[in-house]
């Protein structure tokens, strides 16, 4: 995949994450909320703030009742290669609806209504979107 073709995705999947927020009626709000949580693997991509493209598979570990999270991630990341990341004990905020965000404003989610997908997107310095789907409750 080219560039441009990188580019145009990661452009694409951020306008359809963007597009989710708010979606949300206040029943499936409740509903999202009560269901988030467990262990989530998340594929995804984008550009770092270095410039550089990345794509990265990821294991979430959410833990609603304590507004927590923590992930480990193996990141690929151009002209760098390979890297293990492993951060744990981070914040997410519910913002509204099943519209959250993950340690800081510009890393938004929009969960579905059973708590079992996460939709992310970075809106800020980093450029990343992706699918986080639970694999265990």
């Amino acid at each position: 995949m080219n560039r441009r073709s990188r580019l145009a995705l990661t452009a694409a999947l951020t306008a359809a994450t963007a597009a989710l927020i708010g979606t949300a009626t206040s029943v499936q709000a409740q509903d999202c909320r009560d269901n988030l949580g467990g262990n989530y693997i998340f594929a995804h991509s984008g550009k770092k703030p270095d410039g550089r493209f990345f794509s990265s598979l990821a294991m979430f570990s959410m833990r609603p009742a304590t507004g927590r999270f923590d992930v480990h991630a193996l990141i690929n990341k151009r002209s760098v290669g390979v890297f293990p990341v492993d951060s744990t004990d981070h914040a997410f905020v519910w913002l509204d609806g099943c519209v959250l965000y993950l340690d800081r404003p510009g890393f938004i989610g929009v969960v579905s209504d059973d708590g079992s997908v996460i939709s992310l997107a970075t809106f800020d310095d980093e450029q990343m979107a992706g699918v986080a789907i639970r694999y265990s409750k």
